[in-house]
């Protein structure tokens, strides 16, 4: 039987392989870099960069790597939705980016949850 930690790892590892998917494969102005909404732009910016972070966290079990875990997961949450919405205003989109995105808002909450679950 896979343990929680193995399953955490194995969520945080799937979320980066599908962040290089994303930057290889995705225009990045496009989707990330527009220039309308700032904020959005930093955050997914720190999606990205907090991925790998995490993920060196978990492997060496830090004691506030739950804490990341859950930033991690909101952020991911966030960045799916986010996208989501943009597939549905903007034409011409990639027809890769919805599938990934519907994956970040699954992969993304599960891992949310099961850092809240560690929390409480």
């Amino acid at each position: 039987m896979i343990g929680r930690w193995e399953f955490i790892i194995s969520l945080v590892i799937l979320l980066n392989l599908f962040n290089f998917i994303w930057l290889t494969h995705i225009r990045y102005k496009r989707t990330i870099a527009r220039r309308r909404h700032r904020w959005k732009r930093w955050l997914s910016i720190l999606f990205f960069v907090l991925g790998p972070i995490v993920f060196i966290f978990n492997l060496l079990f830090l004691p506030f790597m739950h804490y990341l875990n859950a930033v991690l997961g909101l952020n991911g949450t966030w960045f799916g939705l986010s996208q989501l919405k943009f597939v549905n205003k903007h034409s011409g989109v990639p027809p890769i980016v919805e599938p990934l995105s519907i994956f970040y808002i699954v992969v993304s909450s599960l891992l949310f949850l099961l850092a809240v679950m560690k929390i409480v």
